[in-house]
């Protein structure tokens, strides 16, 4: 191999991990590759349906990008030989056609057009797909060299390597994505936070939570409609984050609305594309609630009787069992034989669970304006 294509090979191979790693583009990686080879680099990724790439050269517009992905594709010679083949072995256009086939290939003919150009496509990864990097330049450039093939060969493993990295990790932000897409579908919000409050971390329908919902951030850091929740909910962040981590606390906070919402505080994992490298806590979110119990419906669906029916829209409404007892003249000990009670006929253990076993039935709740 001459010296000028000795000496591109580290620096290409370097480009080749950092787009492994995402910290740059296979974009990146192609240009570098035209430079060296003088010609037009793409990077594609094959399958039995339409091709994906991963870099389009340098001169491709994007009308002329989309017809070779939705259909010149599939009449590219190379391509379909890389498909059918099951080894890296990197191919030439020379290697494959008499001079004679290309006007007769859509390809050669319509994609390409009147000028004639060689070009060279080097396999660097079978999975369920092919990765293939492809170049083509101008006859009057000549044809590849035994160096340039050389120079392809040996960058072929880094290559290898750093797509299995890619596949991985852009599995993971798939499935990140979906994640996200199903909370926000649930209408579910997630924070990271560590034990004074500085927000590290929140999913889209957090961050919209944040402008207008029972927690918001200043100079960022968290904090709650009062300094009374927000005591309350630092306590609970710091409980969370205390060495070995501590079972999930539930509050309800008042949003600026009026409303209650429910917020669970656990202990954090890495997780949502975060690497927790300290202490810090989840917390996980509704919309808010914005409507209250119809008794009579309570009443129905768990044959409750009116005193608990009333317990329980008190507790969904954020009152305290003690407040309950006190507006309603009723001693504690009579205001927690109606909880027990309550626990029985819904079928749960925990005052937090209960709550959440109500707020999930809509046939529970009613909106306070249709009670006006």
């Amino acid at each position: 191999m001459n010296l000028s294509l000795s000496s591109e090979i580290e620096p290409i191979t370097d480009a080749i991990y950092d787009a492994g790693l995402g910290a740059a583009t296979w974009t990146d990686v192609s240009r570098r590759l035209e430079r060296c080879l003088h010609s037009r680099v793409a990077i594609f990724a094959q399958s039995e349906k339409p091709v994906e790439a991963l870099a389009m050269c340098s001169e491709a517009d994007d009308r002329r990008a989309r017809e070779y992905l939705e259909h010149y594709w599939t009449d590219d010679i190379a391509m379909r030989r890389i498909r059918t083949s099951g080894s890296y072995e990197i191919i030439r256009d020379s290697d494959l056609m008499a001079e004679g086939a290309r006007p007769r290939s859509a390809f050669y003919d319509e994609f390409l057009g009147e000028d004639a150009f060689w070009g060279v496509y080097a396999p660097v990864l079978r999975l369920e797909r092919s990765t293939i990097v492809s170049a083509r330049r101008p006859r009057s450039c000549g044809d590849y060299t035994p160096e340039e093939l050389d120079l392809l060969a040996r960058l072929q493993p880094h290559f290898r390597r750093a797509f299995r990295t890619f596949y991985q990790l852009r599995g993971v932000r798939l499935s990140e994505e979906a994640a996200f897409q199903t909370l926000e579908d649930g209408g579910v919000g997630v924070l990271f936070a560590t034990a004074d409050g500085r927000l590290n971390f929140a999913s889209p329908l957090a961050e919209r939570q944040l402008r207008d919902g029972a927690l918001t951030l200043v100079r960022g850091f968290l904090r709650a409609a009062t300094p009374d929740d927000t005591s309350r909910l630092l306590a609970a962040l710091a409980a969370a984050t205390r060495s070995g981590g501590a079972a999930r606390t539930d509050l309800q906070l008042p949003t600026a609305a009026g409303s209650l919402m429910q917020v669970a505080i656990s202990p954090a994992r890495s997780g949502f594309g975060l690497v927790v490298s300290e202490p810090m806590a989840m917390l996980v979110f509704g919309r808010g609630c914005d409507h209250a119990v119809d008794e009579r419906r309570a009443r129905a669906a768990y044959g409750l009787s009116p005193a608990e029916a009333r317990l329980l829209s008190a507790l969904v409404g954020g009152e305290r069992l003690a407040e309950f007892a006190d507006r309603n003249g009723v001693t504690m000990t009579t205001a927690k034989t109606h909880l027990s009670r309550l626990f029985n006929k819904v079928g749960e253990r925990r005052q937090a669970d209960l709550i959440r076993r109500v707020l999930s039935d809509p046939l529970m709740r009613v909106r306070k304006d249709a009670e006006d």
